[in-house]
């Protein structure tokens, strides 16, 4: 599938950085990478959101974590427990 999209040409250049800056990384990411990685990782956190889990990055040392909070995924909990 094709998809044409406007996206901020300094968050896309940010992210393409972000990936060359993991330590060891000699990794040529595509734009095509980068829209597909992104895509797959929204579609998995979907799926937990559905399961009643929280999306979190963990700081493994200390166990903190800090959860992913995005707009969607807001709107979708609070639909979700109005249907319970």
């Amino acid at each position: 599938m094709k998809i044409e999209a406007t996206v901020l040409d300094d968050a896309w250049l940010k992210i393409k950085e972000q990936v060359q800056s993991i330590e060891g990384s000699d990794y040529e990411v595509t734009d095509s990478d980068v829209l597909n990685h992104a895509l797959s990782l929204f579609a998995w956190s979907l799926e937990k959101i559905n399961e009643g889990r929280v999306i979190a990055s963990v700081e493994e040392t200390s166990m903190k974590y800090t959860e992913v909070s995005m707009p969607i995924f807001e709107k979708l909990i609070f639909q979700k427990n109005m249907r319970n």
